[in-house]
C-alpha cells in the first residue's frame, strides 16, 4: 500500500508512471505490503485463473522472493517504472517488503525502482 500521495501520469521511461505529489525525504517509507490491501498470488493460484487475468497478473505484479510469490498492488504502486538509477528501493520489513526513497524526491518527480534488484537482470521492463 502506497504511504506517500501520489498521481499517475505519463511518463519519459515507459507509458504511465506514478509521480510524487509532495517532496519525499530519503529514507521514508514509500510503500509497504499490506496483506488486507494487496494481493499475493503463488503459481498455483496463478494457473487458476483465466489467461487475461494470468496477463494482467503476469504484467502489473512484483515477484516477492521472501514468499515466493507475486505480489499485485491493489493500488497505483504498479505504475512504478524502472531505472538503474532508481530513487526508491526494496528492504525487508518487518511485516513484509518495504519500498523507502533512497534520496531526497521533488514534488512531480517519478518515482522508480531497479526491477533487478527484484528480478535479476535479464527481467524485462
Amino acid at each position: 500500500m502506497l504511504l506517500v500521495p501520489t498521481f499517475l501520469a505519463p511518463s519519459t521511461i515507459h507509458g504511465i508512471g506514478l509521480f510524487a505529489t509532495t517532496p519525499i525525504v530519503a529514507g521514508s517509507r514509500v510503500w509497504q505490503l499490506d496483506a488486507a490491501f494487496d494481493c499475493a498470488v503463488d503459481e498455483a493460484a496463478l494457473a487458476g485463473l483465466d489467461v487475461v487475468a494470468q496477463l494482467q497478473v503476469q504484467h502489473y505484479a512484483y515477484v516477492d522472493p521472501m514468499r515466493r510469490t507475486r505480489i499485485l498492488c491493489a493500488d497505483d504502486a504498479r505504475f512504478f517504472n524502472h531505472a538503474d538509477d532508481a530513487n526508491c528501493r526494496d528492504a525487508p520489513g518487518s511485516s513484509g517488503t518495504v519500498t523507502v526513497a533512497v534520496r531526497d524526491i521533488a514534488a512531480g518527480e517519478e518515482l522508480t525502482w531497479d526491477y533487478g534488484e527484484q528480478w535479476g537482470p535479464d527481467a524485462g521492463s
